[in-house]
């Protein structure tokens, strides 16, 4: 037997062959038999919980709008109101699809509950022309809002529209929505809290135009599908901000694609800044905007940025790892891909940090003016002799990223068009633009501006700082990175302990330079140990002309004490080009006399002499006073 429309049978049964009330009741028993879900627990079946065991839920766009045809509508319709005409329905679902399907939707799951009325309610809505975009609907406190917020949740309030934020009455008795002038206390509380079900917002942007700024309501349920905010292995904190990833829901984000089709979700990074000076974010958020509008390859993206609850949060693609993991988890180069790719990235970065000195700024934040800062109560504290000033050197008025170092720069290998071996990018840049000395307390003091590694001697010589200040940085990151490209990790934790000496001030640390303390002055040199090490990875037999010409670099235009004396990031970016274009016409150039087959049994040689008894090579170059202090500190 053929089924159709249930009611259409019974009128052609009824007209052709008159039967008796039998076959209603026929009707009627086999509907029951087959019972079908109805249209509040189908939407309330679709919602999805975030955070999870906070009882917050919203309902996916996509699975919203799927049930909410105009098919599925007529037929609510029709259950809460079966006396109306079939005509007015009509008209009715034409006006709620598709203006105010998400009103719709609140009411039908509002209703699902024990007060059970509130969907007959969408007539009123209706009539009164209020339609989605009146959502969220705001709180109208009929006595006027409480000066004390803890008292609010005692005080009875109709609904307004979402527009009467912008209302200039003084009276606003009758600024309320009149469809629900009638309800309960219980009703309206209910109503406000259900709307939220259709409201996550949707993640968006328009490739060519600066990412969205977007402002949300304290009630929102953000559409996150996967969330490691609670994580203490997955969050990570720093000087300026913490990171967490997270999981959009595909139908709320359309910022980053899969890598492939059948991959899931790629996981985006939540920054929510310390800071909660809105001058200050909206200043940086206009630097990073621009600055991901040139589309670098090596600079990180901002995807988009949002308020809630008076914080301040950027999104950007989520990293696997930064370069110092990277560093840890992957052998050195072992041929000419991998040198190509490593000369390719150093070259990379370097031009990506010229982009950022290129950006023109406007002197607006404090940090700017000419004068002492205040100083890092914490560096006071542990470290009185890095009281230092930060001072910006008045005709500064460009770019500068502030803290570069190996946890700044991020390895991908999962974004779109992004190759097996990945691709690194600076992150973080500009934050040192406003982010001053004393908004770094939740950071540890050696990681601060005060006596970290990476940072130039400037500061405690009371210098101005400028642009150089990212070359020095960068310096000590290259020489890093080609103490990989030799030695691998285990080098890098060898250079470490080299260079780590009691500073004048008796404090152990492991900067670049060293401070030259008088009665009457303070000068700075750089280590002497970072000479040696320099000295010692030139005559390696896997220093390649290439490599030759890094540490030249680094030792003649960057780690210069002097920051008139270091190189210009134009300059450097163009020397790195050049040495490029050599690498990948001459293999010779790129690797030397060292042949794959020889790297590998270098490699090898070099892990044996790591796990045995006799001291390796580059220890040789450690004083018996640093083995002391390494091995008290473990």
């Amino acid at each position: 037997m053929c089924f159709g429309r249930p009611a259409a049978i019974r009128r052609h049964l009824r007209e052709v062959h008159k039967l008796t009330n039998d076959v209603e009741t026929w009707f009627e028993v086999e509907n029951r038999e087959e019972p079908v879900e109805n249209l509040a627990e189908k939407l309330l079946s679709a919602q999805i919980e975030h955070p999870y065991g906070s009882n917050s839920y919203f309902i996916p766009i996509n699975e919203l709008y799927e049930l909410l045809n105009k098919r599925n509508i007529l037929q609510e319709l029709r259950k809460t109101f079966p006396t109306m005409e079939e005509q007015r329905l009509e008209s009715y679902a034409n006006r709620i699809y598709p203006s105010a399907r998400k009103l719709f939707a609140v009411l039908v799951c509002t209703s699902s509950g024990i007060q059970g009325s509130q969907i007959r309610a969408i007539y009123n809505f209706i009539e009164e022309g209020v339609t989605d975009t009146d959502l969220p609907f705001e709180r109208l406190y009929t006595r006027g809002e409480p000066a004390n917020p803890s008292s609010r949740s005692n005080t009875t309030y109709t609904l307004a529209k979402a527009s009467h934020s912008s209302c200039t009455f003084s009276n606003h008795k009758s600024c309320g929505i009149n469809a629900v002038s009638s309800w309960s206390r219980i009703e309206v509380q209910n109503l406000c809290r259900d709307q939220w079900l259709v409201l996550a917002p949707i993640f968006e942007g328009t490739p060519g135009t600066a990412p969205l700024d977007l402002c949300f309501q304290d009630g929102v349920v953000l559409p996150f599908i996967e969330d490691w905010e609670t994580d203490s292995e997955e969050v990570k904190f720093g000087g300026y901000s913490e990171v967490w990833p997270v999981r959009i829901h595909p139908a709320h984000q359309k910022l980053l694609r899969p890598k492939s089709h059948s991959g899931p979700e790629p996981r985006i990074a939540v920054k929510r800044l310390y800071s909660r000076n809105r001058e200050d974010f909206q200043r940086e958020r206009d630097m990073l905007s621009q600055l991901t509008l040139k589309n670098h390859r090596h600079l990180a993206r901002l995807l988009i940025t949002y308020t809630l609850k008076d914080r301040f949060h950027l999104l950007c693609p989520f990293a696997k790892s930064n370069l110092r993991d990277y560093w840890k988890r992957n052998k050195q180069p072992m041929d000419r891909d991998s040198y190509l790719w490593t000369l390719q990235q150093i070259s990379g970065l370097a031009s990506a940090l010229n982009q950022i000195h290129n950006f023109s700024l406007e002197a607006t934040s404090r940090e700017e003016t000419v004068g002492p800062i205040v100083v890092n109560p914490v560096i006071s504290r542990e470290r009185p002799s890095m009281n230092v000033e930060l001072r910006v050197d008045p005709g500064e008025k460009y770019g500068r990223h502030g803290d570069l170092k190996p946890e700044n720069i991020l390895w991908f290998d999962d974004l779109e068009g992004v190759e097996e071996a990945g691709v690194l990018q600076i992150t973080d840049f500009g934050l040192g633009r406003f982010h001053r000395l004393e908004s770094r307390s939740k950071q540890d003091p050696k990681a601060m501006n005060g006596s970290p590694t990476y940072s130039p001697p400037e500061l405690p010589l009371g210098k101005y700082v400028n642009r150089g200040y990212d070359i020095w940085s960068f310096g000590c990151i290259f020489l890093e990175f080609i103490t990989w490209i030799i030695y691998g990790y285990d080098g890098l934790e060898d250079f470490a302990e080299a260079r780590t000496a009691v500073a004048h001030d008796g404090i152990l640390d492991d900067t670049y330079y060293m401070l030259i303390v008088s009665t009457s002055e303070r000068g700075a040199v750089v280590r002497e140990e970072v000479i040696n090490w320099i000295a010692q990875l030139r005559r390696e037999p896997r220093c390649s002309e290439m490599i030759g010409d890094l540490l030249d670099l680094v030792q003649q235009h960057m780690l210069r004490v002097d920051s008139k004396d270091r190189i210009q990031c134009k300059e450097l970016d163009s020397k790195l080009k050049s040495m490029l274009e050599a690498a990948e016409a001459n293999t010779f150039y790129l690797l030397g006399n060292i042949t794959t087959t020889t790297i590998a049994k270098k490699s090898n040689s070099n892990s044996t002499k790591n796990t045995s008894t006799e001291p390796s090579k580059r220890n040789l170059t450690l004083t018996d006073r640093s083995k002391s202090q390494q091995r008290k500190r473990r």
